[in-house]
């Protein structure tokens, strides 16, 4: 069984975080269609489709996941097109990794952080799917009680908690890049110098 609280304070932060990326697709499409076109998975004439079809569904999770705020009935396929959409990413990443194309951008980024995504990594698909077994959570029948002006302030200080810790471990993956990335030349410099 899951709390109300702890169902409304994962709806509403993942409602956060998929409007966020989408209005930073949206702010920066024209990137985000190089992006997804740089994980060279779909033909060159299906990206820009592609690119609508992704912003569009992170938009529909988004309204889905905040409905949490007056029914909890569209709580699970919230939850199932989460984790649909980030074992799809996860999908997308690991190919890549496997294919050995590290330095392109994830295109994960949120709004307000510019250009900053991070490289891809093996960081990345442990983040997507933690993230993904938190909205599985959601599945749990959700027990019934009334939630209290406490539950407020837990559900507000739990969302804080949950935003600095998504911003640590998205700025820790871009450090390890930048730490590879400047150990490969160094690495580099030292074996033709």
């Amino acid at each position: 069984m899951l709390d109300p609280l702890a169902a409304l304070v994962i709806s509403v932060g993942f409602g956060g975080l998929f409007l966020s990326t989408s209005v930073h697709k949206i702010r920066e499409f024209s990137q985000f269609t190089v992006v997804l076109a740089d994980y060279r998975l779909l033909p060159d004439v299906l990206v820009v489709p592609a690119a609508f079809a992704v912003v569009g569904i992170e938009l529909v999770i988004t309204l889905c996941w905040f409905s949490v705020l007056w029914t909890h009935f569209l709580v699970v396929p919230s939850a199932v097109l989460s984790t649909a959409l980030l074992t799809l990413y996860g999908f997308a990443v690991a190919i890549n990794l496997a294919r050995g194309r590290v330095h392109i951008s994830c295109g994960c980024g949120v709004a307000g952080t510019g250009n900053a995504d991070q490289p891809l990594s093996s960081g990345i698909l442990v983040r997507n799917s933690v993230m993904a077994l938190f909205a599985l959570t959601c599945l749990l029948p959700i027990v019934a009680r009334n939630l209290t002006w406490f539950d407020g302030v837990a559900a507000v200080t739990a969302l804080l908690i949950a935003v600095i810790l998504y911003a640590a471990t998205s700025q820790l993956l871009r450090n390890n890049a930048a730490m590879a990335a400047w150990r490969q030349m160094r690495y580099e410099v030292e074996a033709h110098g």
